[in-house]
């Protein structure tokens, strides 16, 4: 029980961004953090909230378990789930006093979106049908309530139902989100943001619709869409395209180094928290039901840069960072051997890191921060390779070599 001594509220919420963090970090299963973030952007329950602090945690279990499996499956199991019918107001949501909220964003967020041309009479008649979907106050569990429940003929967004009955309700609603799952304007919708994530801002038609037959033809099912996707050449083809948002930028910077956890405790994960949502990205901390945005022009600015460089910094340098299990970089990047000049140094660190040479002016823009040459020799007492290699190699994360994937 929590606030009873062993666990408060708020430590149940912060295990939910704390867990996101370290699972995107050192997970071996990145695909299901992947696709966990990316359900959680679509069907977001904001943290903290109001209500919640019971149900999150488990809801963002119900989110990562069900992840690669059937979408129709996923999309109930969140519009079912305490934590949804709170934050989106359903549980208090009756028969003489339908609440909009969740039926209006099971229609704009969840599945078919704004750009299916749904009514508001069909938003009307989705807050009728889940009337009764609803939380017990004892347990926080679960509960639907026949005596909340709208009796009636439904009609909403070509799903109807006599609905003849309030202990008969619950199935309604099922039958409703099944159909919106199953709808094809969710199959574009939920392939598109897919294909998004994992390709550019803006993939092409002709794959979406590719892959909304998949999702059909699988009864929306994501595993095969996903096969279909990293099979295909725009997928191929998309290194360079992807900005990395800032949790994904700091995830992919302590895996890059080989900077493991901690041996004990989770004061490092605190900061990295502070680290990301100093960026704009703390996990699931955005406040509105629509996620944080995945198109790249929304983590450019002038402020988020500023911070992403900073965040650069201390990783590297350990600024501020707890006690993470830090390698020695220079015998990471060179082991024993100095290389010849520093041109040379700056080949093997880039190759080490972005598994590419730099192209020869980048190479040599780098060689100018550090005030030499490409062909100027290196010693092992070189600035390079002691008191400014943390700045340089800092310096190189900076760079839209590390910031696109």
């Amino acid at each position: 029980k929590l606030d009873s001594g062993a666990i408060s509220g708020w430590e149940q919420f912060m295990s939910v961004p704390k867990g996101h963090l370290v699972r995107a970090t050192w997970s071996t299963r990145q695909l299901q953090v992947v696709m966990e973030e990316l359900w959680s952007d679509l069907f977001n329950v904001a943290v903290p909230h109001d209500g919640t602090n019971e149900s999150r945690a488990h809801y963002q279990w119900t989110i990562r378990s069900k992840a690669l499996g059937r979408f129709e499956d996923l999309l109930w199991g969140i519009s079912r789930h305490p934590a949804m019918l709170t934050y989106l107001n359903n549980r208090d949501s009756t028969r003489i006093a339908p609440n909009e909220n969740q039926g209006r964003e099971l229609l704009e967020l969840h599945s078919v979106g704004v750009e299916a041309g749904y009514t508001e009479n069909d938003i009307k008649f989705a807050a009728r049908i889940l009337t009764g979907m609803s939380v017990n106050r004892d347990t926080g569990e679960f509960q639907y309530r026949s005596s909340y429940h709208w009796v009636g003929p439904v009609s909403s967004f070509g799903f109807t139902h006599p609905n003849g009955t309030d202990s008969g309700g619950e199935a309604v609603a099922k039958a409703f989100v099944t159909h919106l799952a199953r709808h094809p304007a969710t199959a574009k919708r939920i392939c598109f943001r897919i294909a998004q994530r994992f390709v550019s801002d803006d993939p092409s038609p002709a794959l979406v619709a590719s892959l909304a037959r998949t999702y059909t033809a699988n009864r929306t099912a994501i595993a095969p869409v996903l096969r279909q996707l990293f099979a295909s050449a725009e997928f191929a083809s998309a290194r360079g395209l992807k900005v990395r948002r800032p949790i994904e930028h700091v995830a992919a910077t302590l895996r890059l180094l080989e900077i493991g956890p901690e041996a004990e405790g989770l004061g490092s994960i605190d900061t990295l928290l502070w680290t990301t949502g100093s960026m704009g990205q703390q996990p699931f901390a955005w406040s509105t039901p629509d996620g944080y945005p995945e198109r790249g022009e929304a983590w450019l600015s002038t402020v988020t840069t500023l911070e992403r460089w900073s965040a650069s910094r201390r990783l590297v340098e350990g600024w501020g960072t707890g006690d993470l299990d830090r390698p020695d970089l220079r015998a990471w990047l060179f082991g024993t051997a100095v290389p010849a000049t520093h041109g040379a140094m700056v080949d093997i660190a880039t190759k080490k890191l972005f598994g590419r040479v730099l192209p020869t002016e980048h190479r040599t823009a780098v060689c100018t921060f550090l005030g030499v040459r490409p062909l100027t020799p290196l010693t092992t007492s070189s600035a390079a390779l002691t008191w400014r290699l943390r700045s340089w190699v800092a310096l190189l994360l900076d760079t839209p070599y590390h910031l696109y994937r």
